[in-house]
């Protein structure tokens, strides 16, 4: 179990949630009227089927395009003005992980987190930046 706790540090008012597990991607819009320092808690159960969304009620829409990367679950959050906004900030922790059929199946990481920075217009830039502020992440064994 993955619990993200996600807080607006940008005043954007638009933040979705998102989560990859290889080709698997998910993002849902938690608020479009949100303003800085609003708090969102979010839950992700991984698997090797893929991911589910726990959470407050939220649309589905489009995962953000970004090239799948087998081997690597993704938890990241966006901020930015409309959902329609095709290059919006971004903030993720990306996480090495094998999948597991045998003899019980599951997903374990292999890896502590890198937490990774996207800039959207007009830098486009992915950069290695502390996102603590923004996007907090406890992962839990599933029960």
């Amino acid at each position: 179990m993955v619990h993200s706790t996600i807080i607006n540090t940008s005043g954007k008012a638009t933040v979705t949630a998102y989560a990859r597990l290889g080709k698997d991607a998910q993002r849902r819009v938690l608020d479009t009227s949100s303003t800085r320092g609003d708090t969102y808690d979010v839950e992700w159960t991984v698997s090797p089927h893929g991911l589910e969304y726990h959470g407050p009620a939220a649309p589905r829409i489009k995962p953000l395009k970004a090239g799948s990367v087998d081997g690597q679950l993704i938890v990241g959050a966006s901020f930015a003005k409309s959902t329609k906004v095709r290059d919006p900030d971004a903030v993720e922790r990306r996480y090495y992980a094998r999948i597991v059929r045998r003899p019980t199946a599951g997903v374990e990481l292999l890896t502590a987190d890198e937490e990774w920075t996207r800039f959207g217009a007009p830098i486009h830039a992915w950069i290695p930046i502390t996102v603590n502020a923004s996007l907090q992440v406890r992962i839990t064994a599933a029960p």
